[in-house]
């Protein structure tokens, strides 16, 4: 009976040897396997980190030249507004006597029609790709109007000499709007 209880703890210490050994084989196995599977999802974040910052790079450049082009628009209508303002200046009738009277100074503007159709066409041409629609109706119809009536003429008399001096009024008026509209589209 020695025999049976040396063999049953041979046997038993044989299972739980091999069992040690078993568990420390599978752990090995267990953790390299887990090692590289964690290794596997390092390399695909960093696939994806490196993407998203490609992504981020360009669209920050993108943003940056959209702002630049903004910048460099904005400067543009600046220059635009301000030229406007200057000739809007040179159009409006100036006090040349003490008692010079607002038909006088539509008069004035009336003789000038001729030149101002040019400065507003030449405005046209130097600033249309930065005027708003709006704007850029207003100056067409403040050239046509001045085109329209340039042959009339001081002392011309009758309904010609007052449909061309409200002419002038309506083209001050639209000049005027012009300038407002230029300034409200700066500061919006």
């Amino acid at each position: 009976m020695q025999d049976f209880w040396a063999f049953l703890w041979k046997a038993i210490a044989l299972l739980g040897g091999l069992s040690v050994i078993s568990g420390a084989v599978g752990g090995f196995v267990a953790k390299f396997f887990a090692d590289r599977s964690i290794e596997q999802h390092k390399a695909a974040l960093g696939q994806e980190t490196e993407r998203l910052k490609g992504e981020l790079a360009k669209e920050t450049e993108t943003h940056k030249l959209k702002l630049k082009r903004q910048e460099i628009l904005f400067e543009k209508e600046l220059d635009a507004a301000a030229d406007f303002s200057a000739l809007y200046r040179r159009i409006e009738p100036r006090f040349r006597h003490p008692d010079m009277d607002w038909d006088e100074a539509l008069e004035d503007v009336v003789k000038s029609f001729t030149d101002t159709e040019a400065r507003l066409r030449q405005f046209i041409a130097k600033h249309a790709p930065v005027l708003s629609q709006a704007n850029r109706n207003y100056i067409d119809a403040c050239s046509s109007l001045a085109s329209a009536n340039q042959f009339a003429f001081p002392g011309m008399g009758g309904p010609a000499m007052k449909d061309a001096r409200d002419a002038a009024e309506k083209l001050l008026d639209l000049l005027g709007k012009i300038e407002t509209r230029f300034i409200q589209e700066l500061r919006q």
